[in-house]
Formats: structure tokens, C-alpha cells, sequence
């Protein structure tokens, strides 16, 4: 019997087992087609996650930036804020104090339908409340409510309730600011004859009280007055 030599024999066994010790780490080390495929699917919903986050920290930073930055522009005039609602201040309490006396008079009215003696107090309510009331509510507060509405087209949002409520004050604020002027001057050029009369008197004295009401020209202050302030609005916001 032939004799192998030590080292011939180690040599022998090395060269038997190192095909094992290679297919044994490609089994360990190269992934499956399948199992490449997640890898790969896992990774891109990673780098889209973590794309979709900075775009939104970007966004959530722009917005803030917007935020802070427009109030900070009017805080030399006494505005910290960009909400309209805000920014009017005690006026926004008148508003809602006048919408609970125009609740009770649409009951009274109501009442005075079927029951005729509700019908004197009804009237007298009435007399009293238009148009006195609400015009020299709106001809006193008109530059709060100009400035205002002005401000809040900065930051115009319709996202929560809050945000709906705001733009739909500011769109009536803006709405009196843009009619109110050529409403006076069209209703004081136009009822000139019949302005010392005593229902006229009662419901529109607040536009005319203490002008000349016999020459023309006189009538057009209440008209310069509300646009001079309207002017002061735009220089102020956005110049």
C-alpha cells in the first residue's frame, strides 16, 4: 500500500473542502432575486419618506416665516396680527352686540304678525336701530375696518372654521370699505331735497348732521372724509 505524503495529503483535503467554504458564503452573502427586489423597494420608500419630511419642514418653515414676518411689518402702526377679527378690536363686539338687536327685531316683527300690539314697539325698535345706528358705526370704525381687511389679504386662508370666519368678516369688511363712500355720495346727491325731512332725519342725519345742506358742494364732505381715510388705509398697508 502506497503511502501519501503528509504534505501532499493537506494539500488534498484543503483543495476538497474550499468549493463548501465558497458556495457556502454566496449562499450567506448574495441575496435572492426576490429578496433584492424589498431591498430595493425598501430603500426607495425611504428616500421618498425622507424627501416628503423635508418638503414638509420646508413648507412648515416658509409658512411660519410668512406668519411672522407680515405682522412684523405693521407692528409700528399698532397691528401684531394679520387677523382681521383681531385687529378691529371692540368694533368686532359692536358687530355681534348689533347682530343679537337684529335677532329681536326680526322677533318682534315676527310677533307683530299676529299680534297687533306688538306692532308699536316693533316700529319704534325699528326707528330707532336704521339707519342711524349702523351708519355711524360704519362711518366711525371705517378706517379700522379698511386697515384691517387691507392686512388680512396678506395671509388669506380658508383651512379651519377660525380661518373661514376671518375671511368671511374680512370679505364684508372690505365689502363696506369699497361701497360705503360712493353709497353716500349717491344717496346725499340724490335725496338733496328731502334731507330736512323728519324720516329722513331720524333714519340718515348721522351722514349730514351740521352740513349745508342746501348747496351741493356741502355734501361732498362726509364723501372727502371717507375717502381721505381710505387713502390713509392703502399708503399704511402698502406703501
Amino acid at each position: 500500500m502506497d503511502v501519501i505524503p503528509t504534505g501532499d495529503l493537506m494539500e488534498w483535503m484543503f483543495d476538497f473542502t474550499k468549493p463548501w467554504e465558497v458556495t457556502t458564503d454566496q449562499t450567506v452573502d448574495e441575496p435572492t432575486s426576490g429578496q433584492g427586489d424589498a431591498r430595493v423597494l425598501a430603500e426607495a420608500e425611504t428616500e421618498m419618506e425622507s424627501s416628503s419630511k423635508v418638503e414638509a419642514d420646508e413648507s412648515d418653515e416658509a409658512d411660519e416665516a410668512t406668519v411672522l414676518e407680515i405682522p412684523a411689518r405693521f407692528q409700528t402702526i399698532g397691528y401684531d396680527s394679520i387677523n382681521f377679527i383681531e385687529n378691529i378690536g371692540f368694533l368686532f363686539v359692536f358687530i355681534l352686540l348689533f347682530a343679537v338687536i337684529l335677532t329681536v327685531l326680526t322677533s318682534f316683527w315676527l310677533l307683530s304678525l299676529c299680534w297687533d300690539r306688538a306692532h308699536p314697539y316693533y316700529k319704534s325698535l325699528y326707528t330707532s336701530i336704521f339707519w342711524n345706528m349702523p351708519l355711524t358705526f360704519g362711518l366711525e370704525g371705517y378706517i379700522e375696518f379698511a386697515v384691517a381687511s387691507f392686512i388680512n389679504l396678506h395671509l388669506f386662508h380658508w383651512i379651519t372654521i377660525s380661518d373661514i370666519f376671518n375671511s368671511v368678516a374680512c370679505i364684508a369688511g372690505l365689502a363696506l370699505t369699497v361701497s360705503l363712500p360712493p353709497f353716500v355720495l349717491w344717496f346725499l346727491v340724490k335725496n338733496r331735497g328731502k334731507l330736512n325731512q323728519k324720516d329722513n332725519k331720524q333714519k340718515f342725519s348721522s351722514l349730514y348732521e351740521g352740513l349745508e345742506k342746501q348747496n351741493v358742494w356741502g355734501l361732498y364732505f362726509t364723501f372727502l372724509f371717507l375717502v381721505k381715510r381710505l387713502i390713509i388705509a392703502v399708503v399704511v398697508v402698502f406703501l
